[in-house]
C-alpha cells in the first residue's frame, strides 16, 4: 500500500496517456448521475466539488441499487466500479438500459467490462489487479475525460492535473525524506 501512495501521480499520468474518445451527442445530455460505491462514489463526489462552479447541468452521486426517477434518455449515466462486478452498480446499468439514458463505464473488467463491448457502450478500462482503495487516481482521473469528451466540462483540467501531478510528486518525496530520518 505504501507503493501505491507514493505512485498515486503515476496513476494520474497513465490514465490521462491512457485516455480514448468515446462516441457522444453533446445536445443530448441534460443531466449527468455518476453511479458507484465506495472510493467510485467518493471520486465522483470529489469531481462534483471540484467542478461544481463550472458545470452548467446537475450532476448528482448516486450509492444505492435505485436509480433517481427522473434518469431518462437525456440522462448520462457514468457507471464506475473498479472490479467491475459491484453489484449496485450493474443493478443500476441494467436499469439506465431500460430507460435508454447514455451510459458510459469506467471499469478494470468484471461484468462491466462485458457489458460495455456487448452493448457498444461507451468505456473507459483502467489496470486491473490492484486493492480497489489504491487505485483511486485512474477511475477519478477518468471521470473528468468522460466529461469532457461528452462537452460538460473543458479541457481546462488537463493543466491543472500536470501541476497536481508535480505537487504531489514533491510533497510525497518531501514526506518519505522526513520518513526515511524515523528508520
Amino acid at each position: 500500500m505504501f507503493n501505491k501512495i507514493k505512485n498515486f501521480p503515476i496513476q494520474i499520468s497513465d490514465a490521462i496517456k491512457d485516455t480514448k474518445d468515446l462516441k457522444i451527442d453533446l445536445d443530448k445530455i441534460h443531466r449527468v448521475v455518476i453511479m458507484g460505491m465506495g472510493g467510485s462514489a467518493i471520486g465522483g463526489d470529489i469531481t462534483r466539488l471540484i467542478l461544481q462552479n463550472e458545470l452548467k447541468i446537475p450532476m448528482y452521486i448516486c450509492r444505492n441499487y435505485k436509480l433517481p426517477n427522473w434518469v431518462n434518455n437525456n440522462s448520462l449515466v457514468i457507471c464506475s466500479s473498479y472490479s467491475g462486478n459491484t453489484e449496485e452498480t450493474l443493478s443500476a446499468l441494467n436499469k439506465c438500459l431500460e430507460k435508454n439514458a447514455e451510459v458510459a463505464i469506467v471499469c478494470s473488467g468484471g461484468k462491466l467490462k462485458d457489458l460495455a463491448l456487448e452493448k457498444d457502450l461507451n468505456h473507459i478500462i483502467i489496470p486491473g489487479g490492484h486493492p480497489p482503495r489504491a487505485m483511486f487516481g485512474y477511475g477519478f482521473t477518468q471521470l473528468f475525460f468522460v466529461l469532457n469528451n461528452y462537452g460538460i466540462i473543458n479541457e481546462s483540467f488537463k493543466v491543472d492535473f500536470k501541476k497536481a501531478i508535480s505537487l504531489i510528486h514533491f510533497y510525497i518525496f518531501q514526506y518519505f525524506l522526513r520518513l526515511s530520518q524515523f528508520l
